[in-house]
C-alpha cells in the first residue's frame, strides 16, 4: 500500500511554505491538518484554528492580534486566584486598534446568581471605552481556596453596504464565577454583549481576580472561516 506524506513541522504552515493550490501541511504540535487554498490556508476539520494562546500568572492581559473581518472568532479565558478574600470586582475588556487607541462603543451585561442578588441585575453603558461584564464573585460566602471564573465569547464582524468593511464588531457571550475546590460553591452568570466601533488590533483582559499568589490567566483565541 503506498504511503502518503504531507509537509510536516511545529507551526502552522503559511503560504510560503505551502507554495500549490492542494498541497497539505501538517502541524506536529498541535495535531492539526492544514490545506492551501487560492490564496490561504485554510484548516481541515475541527470547530476552529487556534491562532492566539497564553498562559500566565497575572490578573490581567493585553492580546496583540488584528482580527480579520473574513473570521469570526472564539475567545476562551480562564481565571482563578488564591485567596481567602471575597473580591466581588467585574471583569471587563477594552477593545483598542493596532496604534493601542481606544475603540468606543456600548455594552449590555444581564447577571443572574443563587444567593448574592435577587433576582435580574442589569448593567449598561454607551459610548464606553470598557466593556464591564457583571460578573463578580458572591459575597456572601468567604473562599476557602479561591475564586474562578471562565469567560467565553464569540467576536463577529458586521458590515453596512459591502462585506469587506468592517463597521462594527459584536461580542456576545458568558461568563460564570465560582469557587475552587469546593463542595458548595456560590454561582454566578452573567451574560453579555458588546458592541465596538472600529478594527480591532488589541484587546486588553481583565478578570477582577487580584487576591493572592498565584493569579492564573488563560487565554485561547480560534477563528472559523465566515464564508
Amino acid at each position: 500500500m503506498p504511503i502518503i506524506r504531507v509537509k510536516r513541522g511545529t507551526a502552522n504552515p503559511t503560504t510560503s511554505t505551502l507554495s500549490y493550490v492542494g498541497e497539505m501541511g501538517f502541524n506536529t504540535t498541535t495535531n492539526e491538518l492544514f490545506i492551501r487554498g487560492n490564496s490561504s490556508i485554510i484548516k481541515v476539520g475541527g470547530t476552529g484554528e487556534l491562532v492566539y494562546s497564553y498562559q500566565g500568572s497575572l490578573y490581567y492581559h493585553t492580546v496583540y492580534h488584528a482580527f480579520d473581518n473574513n473570521y469570526i472568532y472564539e475567545i476562551y479565558i480562564l481565571a482563578s486566584t488564591a485567596g481567602t478574600v471575597s473580591d466581588t470586582s467585574t471583569s471587563y475588556i477594552s477593545y483598542m486598534n493596532s496604534s493601542g487607541s481606544y475603540l468606543l462603543g456600548s455594552y449590555m451585561s444581564l447577571r443572574y446568581d443563587d444567593d448574592y442578588n435577587t433576582g435580574l441585575t442589569r448593567t449598561s453603558g454607551r459610548a464606553a471605552s470598557t466593556f464591564y461584564i457583571n460578573d463578580q464573585f458572591s459575597g456572601s460566602k468567604t473562599p476557602t481556596y479561591g475564586i474562578t471564573k471562565t469567560i467565553s465569547f464569540e467576536l463577529i464582524p458586521t458590515f453596512q453596504s459591502n462585506t469587506t468593511t468592517t463597521y462594527t464588531w459584536i461580542a456576545k457571550g458568558k461568563s460564570i464565577t465560582s469557587l475552587s475546590d469546593d463542595s458548595s460553591p456560590t454561582v454566578a452568570m452573567a451574560e453579555f454583549v458588546h458592541v465596538i466601533d472600529g478594527d480591532i488590533g488589541r484587546l486588553y483582559l481583565n478578570p477582577g481576580l487580584n487576591l493572592g499568589s498565584p493569579d492564573t490567566l488563560q487565554v485561547s483565541i480560534y477563528r472559523k472561516k465566515r464564508t
